[in-house]
């Protein structure tokens, strides 16, 4: 299941990455991909851990801390 998730988010990563070039300029959509899969990948490894409630703050704050870096790349 991970490396599913895994291989998803690269895919995504590219074709965002791909857009972002031909299209915006700037890379605010793949941080925010990009974080958001890295929270993906960690929940889903920390399901299976049993350690759900405490790594999923954990998660939260890897997705507070991509939303700082896409309003620091605005």
């Amino acid at each position: 299941m991970i490396s599913h998730i895994f291989s998803y988010a690269v895919a995504v990563h590219g074709f965002l990455t791909v857009l972002d070039i031909v299209h915006f300029g700037r890379k605010i959509i793949v941080d925010v991909v990009l974080g958001l899969s890295m929270a993906m990948i960690l929940a889903e490894t920390w399901n299976h851990s049993g350690f759900y409630l405490q790594n999923s703050a954990f998660g939260i704050s890897l997705i507070k801390l991509s939303l700082i870096s896409i309003s620091s790349n605005l």
